[in-house]
């Protein structure tokens, strides 16, 4: 039998990813949408920004990274989301109605809480899955289509895909907390 190929284990990577983080996020029986959906996007930004080998430890958690490789590689994450939605059925419009995030759609968390939340949950998948940090990247925004398409009746898909842009930016522009339990953590 041969190893999965890497585009297989992404996927599988992030359908696992997406299964792992309801239960963190489900309380009293129930899900808030966009905290969901933005935790896993953050977890995909999160994985971005890491991947770039820009983050050091003189850096303070939670401050903003001004990076040219998040400018240039955070919209393969919301590509990457897109299609996913679209591949399990989900209108996309070429021209989203605005504001695509209002008082409803604001998440309850904030980036530090969602990554000491998710990465010990994340973290050993992408070990299993054997992904670097630039695929967990996209696994986790594999991870951020699914959660969008399950609650999609409690949220609408465009606007969950405006919640997903602001966590994808979000993840890879702020300072990650040094993390020992991801094997490459600052």
């Amino acid at each position: 039998m041969t190893d999965p190929l890497p585009e297989q284990r992404i996927s599988e990577c992030g359908k696992a990813m997406a299964i792992a983080a309801v239960p963190v996020y489900t309380v009293n029986g129930a899900v808030h949408p966009p905290t969901l959906i933005a935790a896993c996007a953050r977890m995909a930004g999160y994985y971005l920004l890491r991947s770039f080998g820009v983050v050091t430890t003189s850096m303070k958690p939670g401050e903003a990274v001004l990076s040219p490789q998040a400018s240039e590689k955070t919209p393969v994450l919301l590509r990457t989301c897109v299609g996913v939605l679209a591949t399990l059925g989900n209108s996309i419009p070429s021209d989203p109605p605005q504001p695509l995030i209002d008082e409803k759609t604001i998440p309850c968390e904030d980036f530090l809480q969602t990554q000491a939340r998710l990465l010990p949950v994340f973290a050993p998948l992408r070990a299993k899955f054997s992904l670097d940090e630039y695929q967990a990247a996209r696994a986790a925004a594999v991870a951020t289509a699914i959660a969008a398409h399950a609650v999609r009746t409690n949220i609408d898909v465009t606007r969950s895909i405006g919640v997903a842009a602001f966590g994808f930016t979000e993840g890879s522009r702020t300072v990650p907390t040094p993390a020992g339990d991801d094997k490459n953590a600052v």
